[in-house]
Order: C-alpha cells, then sequence, then structure tokens
C-alpha cells in the first residue's frame, strides 16, 4: 500500500510538468451552431484524478560539508520524506473525507446549468482518464450537446503566501446531432488567473502544510469552492 501511495506521490508531481510540455493543444472558444439549439446537456461522467497534488515550492540546493559530511545531501533526504509523508498524509484524509472532485464538479455543473434554465442529464461512460477522444457511440438520450469534463490538476500548492487550492479541468462541449465540437478548453483555479472570478478565497489560504492537513473540512470547502467556480464560469460563457 504504500508502495502504490509512493507512485501516486511521484505521478502527482510530474502531472504539471506534462501537461505544460504539450504543445498540440488547441483550444477552442465557444461558438453554437446557430442552426442546433442547445437546451438538455449530457453531463457525462467524470473520473478523479489519480492522486491530489502537494507542490512544495522548489528551492535553491547549496551543497554544504562539515566535516565530511554532506550535509545538505541529508537535508535533501529528510525534506523528500517530508513531502511524501505529507502527500501520503493529505490524500488519506481526503479519503477520509470521502472528498471526490469528480463528485463535486458535477454536482455544481448541473446546479449552475439548471439554474441557467437548461435540462442537465447525467451520461455514464467509461474513461481511462482525460477527455475522451471521440463521441460517436455515446447515446444521446434526448441531449442537445455533451459536456465532456475532466479533472487533471487538483491539490493545494505552497505559494510565498502560504498554501492555495488549485482546480484544473479540461472541457468540451459536442453536439450530440453533428459531433462538432462547439467548445473545448482548460479552466483553471487558481490565484493567478487573469480573471478573478477564478481566484481562491484568501480564506482557503494555510499558512504551512501542517496547518492544512489539522483542517482538511476547509481545504475540502476550498476545492469545492475551485467546482463551483469553474461551473460559474462555463456557464457565463454558454450565456454569451
Amino acid at each position: 500500500m504504500r508502495k502504490q501511495a509512493n507512485a501516486l506521490f511521484l505521478l502527482s508531481m510530474g502531472i504539471l510538468a506534462l501537461l505544460a510540455s504539450c504543445t498540440v493543444y488547441s483550444p477552442k472558444a465557444f461558438k453554437p451552431d446557430p442552426s442546433e439549439k442547445i437546451r438538455t446537456i449530457a453531463i457525462l461522467t467524470m473520473k478523479d484524478p489519480p492522486a491530489y497534488q502537494v507542490n512544495f515550492a522548489k528551492k535553491v540546493k547549496r551543497q554544504v560539508i562539515i566535516g565530511g559530511v554532506n550535509v545538505s545531501a541529508i537535508k535533501g533526504i529528510r525534506e523528500d520524506i517530508n513531502k511524501k509523508t505529507t502527500f501520503n498524509k493529505f490524500n488519506d484524509q481526503l479519503r477520509a473525507q470521502h472528498f471526490s472532485i469528480a463528485e463535486s464538479m458535477t454536482y455544481q455543473m448541473t446546479k449552475q446549468l439548471t439554474a441557467s434554465g437548461y435540462t442537465v442529464i447525467t451520461t455514464y461512460v467509461e474513461r481511462r482518464g482525460g477527455l475522451l477522444s471521440e463521441y460517436t457511440n455515446i447515446r444521446s438520450a434526448g441531449a442537445d450537446a455533451f459536456l465532456d469534463v475532466a479533472p487533471l490538476q487538483v491539490g493545494y500548492t505552497e505559494q510565498v503566501s502560504g498554501w492555495v487550492p488549485f482546480v484544473g479541468v479540461k472541457v468540451r462541449l459536442v453536439s450530440t446531432k453533428s459531433k462538432t465540437v462547439l467548445y473545448d478548453d482548460k479552466i483553471v483555479f487558481f490565484h493567478r488567473q487573469e480573471n478573478q472570478s477564478l481566484w481562491p478565497n484568501a480564506k482557503y489560504r494555510f499558512n504551512d502544510s501542517s496547518l492544512m492537513l489539522n483542517n482538511m473540512p476547509l481545504a475540502v470547502e476550498g476545492f469545492n469552492s475551485g467546482s463551483q467556480a469553474i461551473a460559474g464560469y462555463l456557464v457565463s460563457l454558454l450565456r454569451q
């Protein structure tokens, strides 16, 4: 079990770098087909990421040798152990809270789309992770569009101001009739976003990782606020 947790730790640390290296991705602004009226949206079942991330700030490492002992190397090993321990505790406590970003995102998308006048249904799909590659074999069940959402980057990251939540998703809206992609983009809930509606509230910021681990209900609330903000941002695009 611990080996699996360590593997997930290494995986979570590499997800941001992997996505940042993707140069093929081309976002598509929302441009609905005038001939297709979107009244009913089928939200495709989402999948949680393999693990929730705990990203420590990178520090400049300087080699310090005292009495022939590489003190900096020993310190580095201790820091790595602390990072893995924090990661494991963070994910263990999220499981204890029964938290699922997929459920949180589905709830907020359904709630806000319904409040905006759309009829919303949920359609079950099998997925390995990420957005689906094709939609031809999915039953529309009377929906006008499929809403495909893939939560890929979810966790807390260490900044100068403290530990802050981030939620990154890929979103795609596809016509059920023509299978045309109507919208395709990444939406990120983080304090550096240009759109301030996607900034986390300061109350979800923790001064250090121990405070975060000791107040997981508030950390979960921070994630849920991310789902709410992302759903609200998407709905605002559909209204345009």
